[in-house]
């Protein structure tokens, strides 16, 4: 299968050049050009996303990693909100979900703290394929600096994913984090921040 073409490097090589912001609106066009590929994706069974996983790199399917991908959850209409587009710091896989964390439930802020925080417990410093983030939920329970993971743990059935799973490189997470690629349904994303931010103060 040939090697996917990474939608972050452009970006890496803006954020790097002197006065380019990553809000710059040229830089957030193409990238939203990119990611339009998997809004507008079709569903793809299980052999397809562990496929799409495994071409993303060595180990990619461990916890720490960070995902994003179109989402339709079961039960919509009874949820509050929900984000059809998460982007995701893994913590478990089986065969009927995936768990992790969804940053998008963080305004920037709060995301970069724990964000900053996560990196702490990297099993390496090389921001390469091998890099992640030794997650498990028992960690974050057990640290206060962690608390403001709780609004952002979240549960996804395989069966509803309805895209490739787009692999974040660690070499691209801080850039990931700070793309307004969030897709709130039925509430806009100043609520669901304030709920979440009412959730641990």
């Amino acid at each position: 299968m040939a090697k996917k073409e990474n939608p972050f490097s452009i970006l890496r090589v803006l954020r790097d050049l002197d006065g380019v912001s990553l809000a710059d609106s040229n830089a957030l066009k193409w990238f939203k050009r990119n990611v339009n590929k998997l809004v507008k994706g079709t569903k793809l069974g299980f052999n397809d996303v562990v496929e799409g996983l495994r071409e993303a790199g060595p180990k990619t399917r461990k916890a720490g990693k960070m995902y994003m991908f179109r989402y339709l959850p079961k039960g919509r209409n009874k949820l509050p909100y929900y984000d059809t587009f998460p982007l995701i710091i893994t913590i478990t896989f089986n065969r009927k979900y995936i768990t992790g964390l969804n940053l998008h439930y963080l305004p920037p802020k709060y995301r970069q703290i724990l964000f900053n925080r996560l990196l702490d417990i990297t099993n390496n410093e090389k921001f390469d394929n091998t890099t992640r983030i030794k997650l498990t939920y028992d960690v974050l329970k057990s640290f206060k600096r962690f608390r403001y993971f709780k609004p952002c743990f979240k549960k996804y059935l395989r069966r509803r994913i309805k895209s490739e799973m787009l692999f974040v490189p660690p070499a691209d997470w801080g850039i990931a984090i700070n793309l307004p690629t969030e897709r709130f349904r039925k509430a806009n994303k100043r609520k669901v921040w304030k709920d979440s931010i009412d959730s641990f103060i």
